[in-house]
């Protein structure tokens, strides 16, 4: 039921399917919550995105559908915190909430290690990364903190999470430098560093990545485009200017 232009409210009387496995209703014009009652036990895909939906993620999402594989609730006007239980859901691979109004803190209980995909960009979460993406994130190939309100210095632990391929730290108000241990994240192929507060210079073991025969990253970008530069780099292939 994508791509149409259904409108008003998402009915919970779907929740009364009770063999319902898959839900498709983004980009549509959707209004008001998320009914919790529509996450039932047997679902596996849930995909809500590009609506208008409101308020906060219904608490039932992370207790009742122990099989959830993916979650797409992106470009909505949701509000309130990321459920701090999402990590709970075992089998979940792929959560995108990019491009709402999310806020507070995000909990290390929200990743588990069977997760690919994490997207919360364009959203106003804030704090610093929580350690439990270090125990629970193993498995994440992209990782999208991007237009946030992040702080803090990038933990060096980032180097553990080896799967990844897109990580991206822009727009938001990280301080310090840049761990060199970003060095041993030989798959990563997408890397974004531009519009924080981070100085120095990019970690020669980084830039490794791109000027290496065997390395694959393609994208690095950073706030270099100044003279001097915040954060020196030779090897970006994106400098940003301070406003």
């Amino acid at each position: 039921l994508n791509r149409n232009s259904f409108s008003g409210s998402i009915p919970a009387e779907l929740g009364n399917l009770g063999r319902l496995w898959y839900i498709h209703l983004g980009n549509n014009l959707l209004t008001g919550p998320l009914p919790g009652a529509v996450f039932v036990p047997t679902l596996q895909h849930a995909d809500f995105g590009d609506n208008r939906l409101t308020g906060s993620l219904p608490m039932d999402m992370t207790l009742i559908p122990k099989d959830l594989i993916n979650i797409d609730v992106s470009k909505n006007q949701f509000t309130g915190s990321i459920p701090v239980g999402l990590g709970s859901l075992t089998g979940l691979s792929s959560f995108t909430g990019n491009e709402n109004d999310f806020s507070g803190q995000l909990a290390g209980t929200v990743f588990n290690d069977r997760m690919t995909i994490f997207d919360v960009s364009q959203n106003r979460l804030s704090g610093l990364i929580p350690n439990g993406l270090f125990n629970r994130g193993t498995s994440l190939t992209l990782l999208n903190l991007a237009a946030n309100e992040f702080g803090g210095t990038i933990p060096s632990r980032f180097g553990d999470l080896v799967s990844l391929e897109q990580l991206a730290f822009w727009f938001n108000d990280f301080v310090g430098t840049i761990p060199t241990t970003l060095g041993l994240l030989s798959n990563l192929e997408v890397l974004h560093f531009g519009e924080t507060d981070l100085f120095g210079t990019m970690p020669s073991e980084v830039c490794e990545l791109r000027t290496d025969q065997d390395g694959v990253l393609a994208t690095l970008s950073a706030d270099c485009g100044d003279s001097p530069p915040m954060l020196a780099c030779d090897c970006c292939t994106q400098c940003f200017e301070s406003n």
